[in-house]
């Protein structure tokens, strides 16, 4: 382990970064297994954690998190190309529109203190236009949603842009191969996407290596100046809002350029 810190600390150190840089870390799948999510919502970082709804230890997690100082978020199950079970308040294509949007506030209701949420699974249902764009006409107050991308072919980051959600995706997993190396190999592809373009986000899962990566690694990207956010504000400067306002304001210089120029003409 202390290996992989020197590695870290020495990848970051050879990067030419400059101007802020900006990291998210989103824990998934919290609620199942007690021993380890109390590990996790130890962290010290800012980190956001993503609950299953009416797991054993849903509720007692998000709890001890939010009291630690975390945000919380629903870790929504949707349906999946392989067939995975999805336990209580999983979305499915045989829902209707209804259906899926009152066990979605179900689920959120399960989840306390949640201000959003993202994709269990979900390679199928995201994939579904027509599902995705229905589930986010309906906004919910102060609710923000991530991607988490698990098939190339979502439509769940478009459909909630589209429907002006607060929203976001990930760039990131960290531990699909849940070993020590691979997370770290995985954490230093997300530093060199902060070296491009300045913030990442990446959602890692309460697994023994990852835990262990991370009780590591967080105090090593403190101290390398790298700010860690909850995904809220990680939403409000680089999600779908931040966007269209840096949009507006790209329009209203090109605005102020064309009255200029018109105004130079007349006189």
């Amino acid at each position: 382990m202390q290996r992989l810190g020197i590695s870290l600390l020495l990848f970051i150190s050879s990067l030419a970064w400059a101007g802020d840089k900006y990291l998210a870390i989103v824990i998934d799948d919290l609620g199942n297994n007690r021993t380890l999510g109390e590990r996790a919502v130890a962290l010290p970082a800012p980190i956001t954690f993503a609950v299953l709804p009416n797991r054993p230890f849903s509720s007692a997690l998000a709890e001890r998190a939010f009291q630690n100082g975390h945000e919380l978020m629903l870790h929504q199950p949707m349906a999946n190309h392989s067939g995975f079970p999805l336990g209580a308040h999983g979305l499915t294509p045989d829902m209707t529109d209804s259906e899926r949007l009152i066990t979605l506030h179900e689920a959120l209701a399960s989840v306390p203190h949640a201000r959003g949420f993202n994709n269990h699974l979900g390679s199928l249902l995201t994939e579904n236009k027509q599902a995705m764009d229905a589930l986010f006409q309906q906004h919910l107050p102060a609710m923000y949603f991530v991607d988490s991308v698990t098939t190339a072919n979502s439509n769940a980051y478009s459909s909630a842009k589209l429907h002006g959600w607060p929203v976001t995706k990930r760039d990131v997993f960290l531990d699909h191969e849940a070993t020590v190396d691979f997370v770290s190999q995985q954490m230093l592809y997300a530093m060199r996407l902060l070296d491009e373009k300045g913030h990442a986000l990446v959602i890692g899962h309460p697994y023994e290596a990852t835990l262990s990566y991370l009780e590591l690694a967080l105090p090593i990207l403190a101290d390398s100046g790298i700010t860690l956010l909850p995904v809220s504000q990680y939403i409000e400067r680089f999600g779908s809002n931040a966007e269209h306002l840096a949009e507006q304001k790209a329009e209203q210089k090109d605005e102020q350029k064309i009255e200029a120029q018109v105004e130079h003409v007349v006189r």
